[in-house]
């Protein structure tokens, strides 16, 4: 898109318009932050957010109008989109995976994008399969340092049925670590 100008219908819009017309013939692309571009004829309204129409439908009344008979099907963006976590976070405006939610780590591991072996721990992690809850702000937390290290989250559940009664030996152990 750097090669085309854009440009606003009023100088107090939030919507950039692509200025493609001497180019390209029906393609009307549009944008709300300079990064991610929409294609007014395919994508409007499924692939914008609740806010992004109500904008669109306030600045460009004539078209909010003349899709007004268009079904609307949300296109639900996930994981499964994404090749890698650089365009996750870009394609969301994430700074960094820090500022990821516990809910957008959890659903990155939950994919597969690390690994199966993080897959299954998450899991563990997320319904206790091991007969106690894990904690689970420690598990997000060491999450988002596997994502960082390029590296997989796994989880250790021992139990000890022949501890019964013995002090000295954990009776089961969780762990929780990056490998």
């Amino acid at each position: 898109m750097e090669r085309y100008k854009l440009k606003k219908n009023n100088p107090n819009d939030v919507i950039w318009w692509v200025d493609n017309a001497n180019d390209v013939k029906g393609e009307w692309l549009f944008t709300f932050d300079k990064k991610v571009f929409f294609n007014m004829f395919r994508d409007y309204p499924d692939k914008l957010t609740e806010e992004q129409r109500e904008i669109f439908a306030r600045e460009n009344p004539y078209w909010a109008d003349f899709f007004q008979d268009r079904p609307f099907h949300p296109y639900s963006i996930g994981v499964d989109d994404f090749d890698n976590i650089k365009e996750y976070l870009r394609f969301f405006n994430i700074k960094t995976i820090d500022d990821m939610t516990d809910e957008q780590v959890l659903d990155w591991a939950r994919a597969g994008k690390m690994g199966v072996k993080t897959q299954v721990a998450v899991g563990i992690v997320e319904h206790g399969e091991c007969g106690r809850m894990p904690d689970k702000k420690k598990a997000v937390k060491l999450l988002k340092q596997a994502i960082k290290e390029n590296k997989e989250f796994v989880c250790t559940y021992i139990m000890h049925e022949s501890c019964n009664g013995r002090h000295d030996i954990p009776k089961e152990y969780f762990g929780m670590e990056i490998v």
